[in-house]
């Protein structure tokens, strides 16, 4: 990964896990429960791309 912190490198790996579950067909409601995260945070998670993501949240400190 590129330079990334450790909390970035966690968020990452967290992006991919919510990519994979919704390939694997689960709906978005479902992966808001099973992971515990608001469902417009796996909206986001789920249609960005990792690497953009993780520049529009540098952004905004």
């Amino acid at each position: 990964m590129d330079n990334f912190t450790a909390a970035e490198q966690i968020r990452i790996k967290l992006i991919y896990k919510i990519q994979e579950i919704k390939n694997d067909g689960y709906s978005i409601s479902e992966i808001s429960r099973l992971l515990g995260k608001d469902r417009r945070t796996i909206k986001i998670y789920i249609q960005g791309e990792v690497h953009d993501l993780c520049k529009q949240f540098q952004k905004k400190k």
